[in-house]
């Protein structure tokens, strides 16, 4: 027994020792190995960021370049030729715009007034009756589009509720098909069928009410319009010189109250002739909305769109230049006069060589002596020169450096080195 013991303990130890020599062999092993895998990755990572930057570190030399060029504004085409006939200029009489007391005045006899001088202020107290019946119809028409909306909610909701007893009956019916259930296969396609046409029914019902709600909300809208459109005209209550003269034969008086229309006075225009014509039907919109785009040629003079005065007349609109003959010697009563009407030139042109451009739509700016891409849009060849193009872009200026040199997948921020 006591070999035994001794021989038990001597392999216990034995065990032990291996054991420790082992984990101190795993001990040095994984240092060395987290080491190596440290080294790979650093190196790793150099290789790649050497990769990626090298094409930048060696700049591309003796790169033809050219100076992108401005193209002048030519002469656009007119949009339309009006002819007219310079006429002498007519007083005008400027009127109350609705009917009530004025509230202040502002001109007196004799006066010289300019083009939107202050004549006089309107105070108007009354609500116009067709504003009554339209406040009336817009709350009705309101009350109808809110009880339509709830119908359209409540529909919806029928339609889900619907939905999930269709998903109900097909999980059933699946079910007594699998357990060849006959009655209640049946029982549960009779069911399935009745909830599949009740949904239908509701589905149809919410398609032809949701045309009813749009049509309802486009009526609402249109009554808004018309409301703002009589506010308007009740409230513009400063009446302004629609020309430059003199005012004659001032009757104004801040007690009485007058109806719509009633002459105030008299202006006696300060320029002796009268250039007008029609506004096309094509340019009216453009016209109405963007008239700082266009300008008016005659008998050589140029002049902003912004100088004609515009009047509405029922359908028709016209533009009219009040003018003096000392101003303008070559302009007499009575002469025929050929009117243009054109539009400032939108786009930028640059004149640039074809090879210069990339993919149709790219260029090369030279910035800091480093590649700058930018997109460009093609407009047009230059007849003068085959080998140039016409093109434009927000992000080209005139006297921009741009790479004409043919290059291999270029890179942003290359340097380069022009000859």
């Amino acid at each position: 027994m006591p070999e035994d013991e001794d021989t038990l303990k001597a392999r216990v130890f034995g065990i032990l020792l291996a054991n420790l020599y082992c984990n101190a062999f795993n001990r040095v092993m994984s240092k060395r190995l987290i080491a190596s895998l440290f080294i790979s990755i650093v190196f790793i990572c150099g290789y790649i960021a050497f990769a990626y930057k090298s094409p930048n570190l060696k700049a591309l030399e003796n790169v033809q370049h050219v100076i992108a060029q401005r193209l002048e504004k030519s002469p656009p085409t007119p949009l339309h030729l009006s002819y007219t006939t310079v006429k002498s200029s007519t007083q005008l009489t400027p009127s109350t715009p609705f009917k009530g007391k004025i509230k202040e005045i502002f001109v007196h006899e004799g006066q010289m007034i300019e083009k939107d001088d202050p004549l006089f202020m309107m105070d108007h107290q009354n609500i116009n009756a067709a504003m009554l019946d339209l406040e009336k119809q817009l709350k009705k028409e309101k009350a109808k589009h809110r009880e339509l909306q709830i119908k359209q909610h409540r529909t919806e909701e029928l339609i889900q509720l619907e939905t999930k007893n269709v998903e109900r009956l097909t999980d059933a019916l699946k079910r007594a098909k699998n357990i060849n259930n006959a009655t209640d296969a049946k029982r549960y396609q009779k069911a399935l069928n009745i909830a599949q046409s009740k949904r239908q029914q509701h589905i149809d019902h919410l398609r032809a009410s949701s045309s009813v709600v749009f049509f309802q909300k486009k009526h609402i809208d249109d009554l808004l319009v018309k409301k703002i459109q009589i506010h308007e005209k009740t409230t513009i209550n400063l009446v302004k010189a629609p020309i430059a003269g003199t005012a004659k034969n001032v009757r104004l008086n801040t007690y009485i109250t007058y109806p719509k229309d009633t002459p105030i006075c008299q202006i006696i225009p300060k320029h002796d002739l009268t250039l007008k014509f029609k506004i096309p039907e094509h340019l009216k919109k453009e016209i109405n909305e963007f008239p700082n785009y266009f300008f008016i040629v005659f008998n050589r003079h140029q002049l902003p769109l912004n100088a004609f005065d515009h009047y509405h007349n029922k359908n028709e609109e016209t533009l009219a230049l009040h003018l003096n003959h000392g101003d303008f010697p070559d302009i007499n009563l009575s002469d025929d006069v050929t009117i243009q009407i054109f539009k400032y030139q939108e786009k930028i042109l640059y004149r640039i060589p074809k090879t210069a451009m990339h993919d149709n739509d790219t260029i090369y700016k030279i910035v800091d002596n480093a590649l700058e891409p930018i997109t460009v849009h093609y407009e047009a060849d230059d007849p003068s020169d085959a080998l140039s193009a016409f093109v434009s872009s927000e992000y080209l200026t005139d006297g921009d450096v741009v790479v004409v040199s043919k290059m291999d997948h270029p890179q942003r921020n290359q340097h380069v080195q022009i000859n």
